[in-house]
């Protein structure tokens, strides 16, 4: 069909309500690549969780010069707040009380942090030619 995305790398959410399409994709032969974001980080000592963890890779890609396409979704970013609990881990705030704060979801700024994910990428599944 003209004109269809053909998307190489998808990262989603694959706990709750991202487990049904993370299935699905996987099943149309997309390379998905389901993220546990409340799952464990690679350094433990920095950060609490997976989710943590790639929030800071997307920081410190945004500050070392990372473009991102101007979009007044993402000024989502600037609503995600973080603390160092007394373990000395980094922390993001969770989603529920965010959007008790803000009355909103971030999801964009969520999309752009899936991408961040530490875990390594995994192998493509279906054909080439989708």
């Amino acid at each position: 069909m003209k004109g269809t995305l053909k998307p190489e790398d998808v990262f989603i959410d694959d706990i709750g309500l991202g487990r049904g399409p993370s299935d699905r994709l996987k099943e149309m032969g997309y390379a998905v690549n389901g993220v546990s974001v409340g799952g464990k980080a690679q350094n433990e000592k920095k950060s609490k969780n997976t989710k943590a963890e790639a929030h800071w890779n997307a920081r410190i890609w945004i500050l070392a010069g990372g473009k991102i396409k101007r979009n007044s979704q993402l000024l989502q970013l600037a609503w995600i707040t973080y603390k160092i609990s007394t373990d000395k881990v980094l922390q993001i705030e969770p989603k529920q009380d965010l959007k008790k704060r803000s009355g909103k979801s971030p999801d964009y700024a969520e999309a752009l942090m899936l991408t961040f994910t530490p875990q390594p990428p995994q192998p493509a599944c279906g054909s080439s030619d989708r």
